[in-house]
C-alpha cells in the first residue's frame, strides 16, 4: 500500500490523502484547513509534522476503522511496524475489558451525534502486553458534514494511571487505618472504663454505713477488676512493643512435652469445672524447638483458655503436635464448639475485635490476646492460622525446630 499526499486547491489550504489499493488509486480528505499564515505549505511539511509529533496519531477509516495513516510514535506505543498497522483495525489494538467502553461513544461519533470525545483506555501492543493511553477521538468531515475518516491521538499515561492507582490504594489503606484507630479508641475507651466503674462502685459501697457485712464481696470485687484493669495495661503495653520491635525473644531450646505438660497442669480445676475433656497427641520423637519460653507458654495457654472459654460443657480440647518438616513444628489447639463464619476468621487477630455473635459478646478478656498471640509467633518466626468448620475450630502455630549440632 503506497501512501502519499497532493495539494488541494489553495481556497481549501488542505491535503488530500490518496492511496492505491490494489492498483485503483481513490481520495479522501484527512485534514482540517491549514491556517492563513500557510505553516504546513507542503505534504513534506505534513509528513514531518506527523512523524515528530511527540504523541501518537492515527486516521482510520469510518466504516470498518481500519487504519489508514499512523506515525511513528503511534508505531512505537503499540509495537507494530507502519505496514503491519495499516493491515489492523483500531478493536485489533483495544483490550478486549475496554471494547464495550468505547463502542457507544464510537456510534455517536460515527452518528453525528458528538464530534469527538476522550477517554483512558488500554491499548494492547504487539508482544502481548499494554499500554494505558489517553484516547483524543474526533470526526473528519467535509463541507457537507459527511464523515470521511476519524482522527485519534493518543498519550501515554501508564506511569500517570500507575500513581494514581497507587494513591487509590494508599487512600484506602489510610480509611482503612483511620477506621481501625477509632474502633481501637472506642474499645480501649469501654475496656479501661467498666473496670474503673466498677472499682467505684465497690468503693462507693465500702464508703456506706453498714457496709462491714459486705466488706469481703466489695474487696473481693475491687481485687478482681484492678487485675482485669492491669492486665489491659499490660497486654497494651506488650503489644505495643512488639508491634514496634522494641523488645526481643529471650531464646532457648525447648522440650514441648514438658511445656505442654506444665501448661495443662494448670488447667486441670477449670476443665472439671466445665466438665471439659482435655486430649493430648505427643509424638514419640518429639523435637526441641527454639523459643522464648515465656512467649510460648503464654501463646499455649491463651489458645487453651479461649478454648475453654468458647467451648460448651462436655466437649472436647485437643492439643496436637505435628512434624511438619525437617525443620519445623505444628502446635494445634482445638475445640468443640459454635463454628465460626468464614469472613470473622481472617480478623479474629486484630486488636479487640469480637465475633458478631451474640453468645460470643459477653465473654470476658482483653479482645487483645490473639494479636498478641500472633505478635509473639511472628516474632520467634512462626506463623499462625485458624480454621472453622463442622464446629470444630483449631489453631495452629508453626515454629522452627532447635538446630542440634
Amino acid at each position: 500500500m503506497g501512501v502519499h499526499y497532493e495539494n488541494l486547491d489553495d481556497r481549501l489550504r488542505g491535503f488530500v490523502l490518496t492511496e492505491s489499493v490494489s492498483g485503483h488509486p481513490y481520495t479522501k480528505s484527512v485534514a482540517q484547513p491549514l491556517s492563513k499564515a500557510g505553516i504546513l505549505h507542503s505534504p513534506e511539511q505534513f509528513r514531518a509534522f506527523l512523524e515528530h509529533a511527540p504523541i501518537g496519531i492515527a486516521i482510520a477509516q469510518c466504516d470498518d476503522f481500519c487504519f489508514v495513516l499512523v506515525n511513528r510514535t503511534f508505531c512505537q506505543l503499540v509495537g507494530y511496524s507502519e505496514a503491519e498497522l495499516l493491515t489492523l483495525n483500531c478493536q485489533d489494538i483495544t483490550h478486549p475489558e475496554d471494547l464495550s467502553t468505547e463502542q457507544p461513544l464510537a456510534e455517536a461519533l460515527i452518528n453525528g451525534d458528538i464530534d469527538t470525545y476522550q477517554l483512558d483506555k488500554r491499548f494492547l501492543r504487539a508482544d502481548g502486553s499494554y499500554f494505558w493511553g489517553h484516547l483524543t477521538t474526533a470526526a473528519v468531515r467535509d463541507e457537507r458534514g459527511r464523515l470521511l475518516y476519524v482522527s485519534g491521538m493518543v498519550l501515554d499515561i501508564t506511569e500517570r494511571r500507575h500513581h494514581q492507582e497507587l494513591l487509590s490504594a494508599q487512600m484506602a489503606e489510610l480509611e482503612r487505618l483511620q477506621q481501625l484507630k477509632d474502633d481501637f479508641l472506642s474499645a480501649v475507651s469501654h475496656e479501661l472504663r467498666t473496670p474503673l466503674t466498677n472499682m467505684r462502685l465497690a468503693l462507693h459501697m465500702l464508703d456506706q454505713p453498714g457496709s462491714n457485712k459486705n466488706q469481703s464481696t466489695y474487696m473481693e470485687l475491687l481485687k478482681h477488676e484492678c487485675k482485669r484493669e492491669l492486665e489491659l495495661v499490660n497486654d497494651l503495653l506488650d503489644l505495643q512493643r512488639l508491634e514496634s520491635c522494641g523488645i526481643e525473644p529471650q531464646w532457648c531450646n525447648l522440650s514441648l512435652q514438658q511445656c505442654l505438660n506444665k501448661i495443662a497442669g494448670g488447667f486441670v480445676s477449670r476443665l472439671e469445672a466445665q466438665n471439659q475433656r482435655l486430649s493430648i497427641e505427643l509424638p514419640a520423637d518429639l523435637p526441641l524447638v527454639r523459643v522464648d519460653r515465656a512467649w510460648l507458654e503464654r501463646i499455649i495457654a491463651e489458645l487453651l483458655t479461649n478454648a475453654c472459654k468458647y467451648a460448651p460443657p462436655g466437649s472436647l480440647i485437643a492439643v496436637r503436635i505435628l512434624r511438619r518438616s525437617n525443620h519445623q513444628v505444628q502446635i494445634a489447639v482445638g475445640n468443640d464448639g459454635p463454628t465460626i463464619a468464614d469472613e470473622s476468621l481472617p480478623y479474629l487477630f486484630d486488636k479487640f475485635y469480637r465475633v458478631p455473635k451474640e453468645d460470643l459478646q459477653f465473654k470476658s478478656g482483653t479482645g487483645l490476646g490473639l494479636a498478641l498471640v500472633r505478635g509473639m509467633v511472628e516474632r520467634m518466626g512462626g506463623t499462625i492460622c485458624v480454621e472453622s468448620h463442622s464446629n470444630w475450630t483449631e489453631f495452629t502455630v508453626t515454629l522452627p525446630m532447635a538446630n542440634i549440632l
